[in-house]
C-alpha cells in the first residue's frame, strides 16, 4: 500500500484485461507492447458499473483530468460485457486517460475480483475509489484482498425494483469494511454520521460544475439549436427536464404538471432529456396529458450542456437524489431551477438560488413553473444567483481541494502522515459554505418564528425506576434550541422505588417552569402516557422514554418545522440501539435487532436512510394534539407495545404519519441475555394482545416465532414417538441454524469476529422469546375467558375520575405556567 506507478503525462494508456497467465489482466500500452511503469506519481483508481456517460460518469472524468498536472495518476475503471461499460471506456480514452476494464456477466462479478486484486497489487494502485454498489462491493473484497485502501463514494439509492434493491442493501453492509466513505452532502453526511462503525470515517466532497460566462449570444444560439431540433417555435417557453428515466427521478410528476402550466401559458413546450426503463410508460403519460405533442421525450443527448442555455426553466422533480448534476449544470448555465428538497439540494440552494418544492407534487412544480414565466426579471435575477452560487460553492478548484484533502488521509507519502479526525473533524472541513449544519440549525427555529407563534410542544416522559438514566435525558431536554416558554416537560412517574422522584425534583427545581410532574398510579407505561396528553398544554406531544438519549439539539425545532412543512398528523423517528457506551455484547444486540431476522420486514424503527410518509406503527412518537381526539387515547390494558397499538389506530384512520431520520432518539439493549429474553417475553405478549384487538394487524412476522416455539415443543413430544416427526424437527433445526449462522456470518464481516459466537445466541433468544411471550399472553387470554372475565388489565382507580383528554391546547395559560412541580412521592401519590 502507499506504492507508486503511474504513466508519463500526456500518453493515452489502456489498461485493459488480456488473457495471460491464469487470466490476469495485463496493462498495455498503444502500440501493443507490455505497460512499463515508472515511479513518479501515485495511482488513484476510480471504479464505476456503467451502461451510459450521465452526471456521475462525468464527475468521475472530471476527477481525473483535474490530476493532469499533479502527484496523482487516475485511472478509470467499469465492467465490460453485454453492451455494459463501453461507452464510459470511449469517453475516458477520448479524454486521455488510462482505462482498466474487468469482466462483466452472470459469473463476471468472481472473475473480477480475482482480476481487479492482481490489478491492485502488479499496478501499485495507492488508492481505490468506488462508486455504486457493484464497485463497491467487488472493490472492498479486492482492496482487502490486496491490501489496498477502499473509499465509496455514496452516489444515492434508487431502490427502483427488488433486485437494485438487495444489492444497494448488500453494498451497505460492505461500507463499515472501507477506509473512508465519501458522502455528496453535509446532510448525507449528518445522516450515516450516528452509525457507529462510519462515523468516523465519513468525508464529504461535494458534486463540481465547470463555469464559464454565458451571454446573451450564447443563450440566443442556444435557443435557436433547441427550436430547431425539436421543430419548436422560437417564442415557445420552453421547460426542461434531464435526467434517467427510472422511478426515482420523478419524471412522472413532471409530465403531470405540464397540462396544469398549459391553462396559463400556452405556449410552454416541454422536453425530456435522458432515456431509462420507464420511457415508453412515460411517453403513454403525456400523450394522455397533453396529446397535441407539448411534451417531447428527447432521449440522451450528448451535447446537452451546450443546449441547456437556451432554455427557460429546468425542473429536477427527483424523489431521491444527493446531489443532481442536472441542477448544477442549470445553474451554471444561468438557467432558473426549480428543483424538488432531496438529499442535498437545499445545500446547493444556499440563499434562495433556486425553487425548492416538496416532492411528488405536480401542482407544486405547475405553480413554480408558472411563477418564473410570468416574472422574467425574477427568474434572470435567479439565474444569475445561481450562477454566482456555482462559482463560489460548487467549483472545480474547490472539489479538487476535498480530494487531495481525501487523498493525503490515505496515500503515506502524498503529503505527509495523515492526522487522525473526530467524526465531526473528518467531514467538517468539507463543508460547502453556506451549507453548515450550523446556520441550518439557528434557521430552523428563525424561519418558523419568522412565518408564525412557534407552536407550545408537550414532550411526555413515562418513567418507573429509571434513576440511572432520567437525568441525561432531562439535560437532553433542557439543553433544546427552542424557546424555553415554548415547551414542557412532564415527567410522568410510575411508582418509582429508586430515587427516580429526587432527579425529577432536581430538575424541577432547576427549570420549574418548564420540568413537571405527574404522578401514575397505573405504574404501566400505557397509564402514563394518558396521564401525561391529559395533563399537557401543546400543540404538539412528543413521547420520549426516560432510558434514550436524544443527539440532536434542534429535535423539538425538527419537529416543530416539519409538522408545518408536511402537514402531517404525526411524526415516526429511527430509534437505533447503538447508544455510546455500549458494551461490545449490547453492540452485538443492536446489529442482530437491525436485521430482517432479528426484528422483522416492514418496520421503520431502526431505519436511517430513508424520509418519507410511512405506516407509523413500529415508529411513530410525535403527534398533533387532536390526533387524540380523532383515534382515542392508549389502551392501557396493554403493558408493552401500546405505542404499536396507538399508532395501528392511527393508520387505519387515515391520519398521514411523516418519518424522518432527523427525529432519531438512541436506545442501549439490555446488557445480558436474561435480560433481553425477560424484554422480549413482554414484547411477545404485547404483539398478541395487538392482534387480539386488531385481526388486520396479523403480519408473517408476527406469526413465525409463536409457530416454531410451539413446533419445537410439540415436535420435540412427538418425537420420542415418532421416526418421521423427529426427521422433521431435526430438519426444522437445522435449516433455522444455517439461517442464524449465514446472518451471523454476515454481520461478523461487518462489525467484528465476535458476532460470530454471540449473534447466534442472540437470534436464538430474540426468537424463543416472542414466541413464548404470545403463547403466555393467549393462556392469559384464555383462563381470564374461562373465568368470564375479558382479557384486559382492569382500569385503574383514578381513571375513571380524570376526564376525557382536552383536545385544545392552552400553552399560555399563565395559571398553569405559574404551577410549582408536583412532588412524587415513593408511594406515586
Amino acid at each position: 500500500m502507499g506504492s507508486r506507478g503511474g504513466c508519463p503525462r500526456g500518453r493515452v494508456v489502456q489498461c485493459l484485461p488480456v488473457p495471460g497467465r491464469r487470466g490476469r489482466p495485463r496493462c498495455q500500452s498503444p502500440e501493443g507492447g507490455p505497460r512499463k511503469f515508472v515511479s513518479e506519481n501515485f495511482t488513484v483508481l476510480h471504479l464505476r458499473a456503467s451502461n451510459f456517460v450521465g452526471g456521475p460518469e462525468n464527475q468521475i472524468l472530471r476527477y481525473a483530468e483535474c490530476e493532469r498536472s499533479g502527484p496523482i495518476s487516475t485511472l478509470i475503471g467499469t465492467f465490460v460485457g453485454l453492451g455494459e461499460g463501453t461507452e464510459f471506456l470511449e469517453a475516458a480514452k477520448r479524454r486521455g486517460l488510462e482505462t482498466l476494464a474487468l469482466p462483466a456477466g452472470p459469473l463476471g462479478d468472481l472473475r473480477a475480483v480475482w482480476a481487479l486484486t492482481r490489478f491492485l497489487g502488479e499496478r501499485g494502485v495507492a488508492l481505490l475509489s468506488t462508486h455504486g454498489y457493484r464497485a463497491d462491493i467487488i472493490g472492498t473484497l479486492a482492496g482487502r484482498l490486496s491490501g489496498v485502501p477502499v473509499v465509496p463514494f455514496l452516489r444515492g439509492w434508487t431502490r427502483e425494483d427488488a433486485k437494485v434493491r438487495f444489492y444497494e442493501a448488500l453494498g451497505r453492509a460492505f461500507l463499515p469494511l472501507a477506509s473512508r466513505v465519501v458522502c455528496l452532502s453535509n446532510r448525507q453526511a449528518e445522516r450515516l454520521a450516528g452509525r457507529r462503525f462510519l462515523g468516523a470515517k465519513i468525508r464529504v466532497v461535494v458534486n463540481a460544475v465547470e463555469t464559464s460566462w454565458v451571454d446573451g449570444r450564447d443563450r440566443a444560439l442556444a435557443r435557436q439549436e433547441l427550436c430547431r431540433r425539436y421543430g419548436l417555435r422560437e417564442d415557445s417557453a420552453l421547460v426542461v427536464t434531464a435526467g434517467r428515466l427510472s422511478p426515482e427521478k420523478g419524471t412522472l410528476h413532471f409530465v403531470r404538471a405540464a397540462p396544469q402550466v398549459r391553462k396559463l401559458f400556452t405556449a410552454a413546450r416541454f422536453i425530456v432529456f435522458g432515456d431509462g426503463p420507464l420511457r415508453a410508460e412515460l411517453e403513454g403519460v403525456a400523450r394522455t396529458a397533453c396529446p397535441n405533442g407539448e411534451i417531447l421525450f428527447a432521449g440522451h443527448v450528448e451535447d446537452f450542456r451546450r443546449l441547456l442555455p437556451g432554455a427557460d426553466v429546468l425542473v429536477n422533480a427527483s424523489l431521491s437524489e444527493e446531489m443532481p448534476n442536472a441542477v448544477l449544470e442549470a445553474m451554471a448555465a444561468g438557467v432558473p431551477v426549480i428543483a424538488t428538497d432531496v438529499g442535498g439540494v437545499a445545500e446547493i440552494a444556499g440563499n434562495h438560488s433556486l425553487i425548492l418544492i416538496p416532492t411528488s407534487n405536480p401542482a407544486a412544480i405547475a405553480d413554480a413553473v408558472s411563477v418564473l414565466l410570468s416574472d422574467s426579471a425574477s427568474a434572470k435575477e435567479q439565474g444569475r444567483a445561481g450562477q454566482q452560487r456555482v462559482r463560489e460553492a460548487f467549483s472545480t478548484d474547490r472539489q479538487r481541494a476535498a480530494l487531495h484533502a481525501l487523498y493525503e488521509e490515505l496515500i503515506p507519502g502524498l503529503a505527509g502522515s495523515p492526522k487522525a479526525l473526530s467524526p465531526v473533524e473528518g467531514w467538517e472541513r468539507l463543508r460547502v459554505p453556506g451549507g453548515s449544519q450550523e446556520k441550518d440549525e439557528r434557521e430552523t427555529v428563525s424561519a418558523l418564528r419568522n412565518t408564525r407563534q412557534l407552536p407550545f410542544i408537550s414532550v411526555v416522559v413515562p418513567v418507573r425506576n429509571e434513576e440511572a438514566h432520567l437525568g441525561v435525558v432531562l439535560e437532553d431536554l433542557l439543553r433544546q434550541d427552542y424557546p424555553r416558554h415554548r415547551y414542557e416537560i412532564l415527567v410522568v412517574d410510575g411508582g418509582s422505588t429508586d430515587r427516580t422522584a429526587a432527579v425529577i425534583d432536581r430538575h424541577a427545581l432547576r427549570s420549574p417552569e418548564r420540568v413537571r410532574a405527574l404522578p401514575n398510579s397505573h405504574r404501566w407505561s400505557s397509564a402514563g402516557r394518558n396521564v401525561g396528553v391529559r395533563g399537557s398544554r401543546g400543540e404538539i406531544v412528543v413521547f420520549v422514554d426516560g432510558h434514550c438519549r436524544i443527539p440532536s439539539r434542534t429535535l423539538l425545532a425538527d419537529t416543530a418545522r416539519l409538522f408545518e412543512e408536511t402537514g402531517a398528523d404525526a411524526l415516526a423517528r429511527p430509534q437505533p440501539l447503538t447508544m455510546s457506551g455500549n458494551t461490545p455484547f449490547q453492540e452485538v444486540v443492536a446489529h442482530v435487532r437491525a436485521t430482517a431476522l432479528g426484528h422483522g420486514q416492514g418496520s421503520t424503527i431502526y431505519a436511517s436512510d430513508r424520509e418519507g410518509f410511512v405506516n407509523p406503527t413500529s415508529s411513530g412518537a410525535s403527534y398533533r394534539r387532536s390526533v387524540f381526539g380523532r383515534v382515542g387515547t392508549y389502551d392501557e390494558s396493554f403493558d408493552a407495545c401500546e405505542d404499536v397499538e396507538f399508532n395501528f389506530r392511527v393508520w387505519k384512520g387515515g391520519l398521514r404519519s411523516f418519518f424522518s431520520p432527523e427525529l432519531a432518539v438512541y436506545y442501549q439493549p439490555r446488557a445480558s441475555l436474561r435480560k433481553l429474553f425477560a424484554q422480549l417475553v413482554r414484547y411477545g405478549r404485547g404483539r398478541f394482545a395487538l392482534v387480539r384487538k386488531h385481526r388486520d394487524a396479523l403480519s408473517f412476522s408476527q406469526l413465525v416465532p409463536a409457530g416454531f416455539v410451539a413446533w419445537l415443543v410439540a415436535g420435540g413430544l412427538g418425537a420420542i414417538q415418532s421416526f418421521i416427526l423427529r426427521e422433521a424437527l431435526l430438519a426444522t433445526v437445522v435449516i433455522y441454524m444455517a439461517l442464524v449462522l449465514g446472518f451471523s456470518a454476515v454481520l461478523g464481516i461487518r462489525h467484528g469476529w465476535r458476532h460470530f459466537f454471540v449473534a447466534p445466541c442472540v437470534f436464538v433468544t430474540i426468537h424463543v422469546a416472542l414466541g413464548t411471550g404470545a403463547w403466555l399472553e393467549f393462556g392469559s387470554g384464555f383462563l381470564k375467558m374461562f373465568r368470564g372475565s375479558k382479557p384486559s388489565h382492569p382500569r385503574a382507580p383514578d381513571q375513571t375520575e380524570a376526564g376525557p383528554i382536552p383536545l385544545s391546547a392552552t400553552p399560555d395559560a399563565s395559571s398553569r405556567l405559574e404551577e410549582s412541580p408536583v412532588r412524587v412521592t415513593r408511594d406515586g401519590s
